[in-house]
């Protein structure tokens, strides 16, 4: 018989992966654009004298964007997710126990079978 856990979450694991999650979440927008305003006057700048790359600079920073807002909703998402587990697998983990805490057997359907409180013991 296995007698180890199939399943293990441990907050202490999960834990700084979901704070590292949030505080990428909360820095993505100062730090990931903070070059986002120089960009697209440079950009503007060089495409109105002709220069194509000013173009492309332009599309680039626009592309930027799309990526760094996706990225965040990727680290809110995972953040998310995470507190979300170890919230939902502690309230999980104290009600199987508490369940468990409070069967009791039943000693007469057990007895009509042949069974008695010396059997359950060894067994368990």
């Amino acid at each position: 018989m296995y007698d180890g856990a199939d399943l293990s979450v441990n907050s202490e694991e999960l834990g700084p992966v979901e704070s590292a999650a949030r505080e990428l979440y909360e820095l993505l927008p100062s730090k990931g654009l903070a070059a986002e305003p120089e960009s697209q006057d440079t950009g503007a700048g060089l495409a109105r004298h002709g220069i194509a790359s000013g173009t492309a600079l332009t599309g680039l920073t626009e592309t930027w964007r799309t990526r760094i807002t996706s990225l965040q909703n990727d680290c809110a998402r995972i953040s998310g997710h995470l507190d979300g587990t170890i919230v939902s697998h502690s309230d999980l983990e104290h009600r199987i126990g508490n369940d468990l805490r409070a069967v009791q057997p039943n000693y007469a359907l057990l007895a009509a079978e042949g069974i008695g409180p010396a059997s359950l013991e060894r067994e368990a």
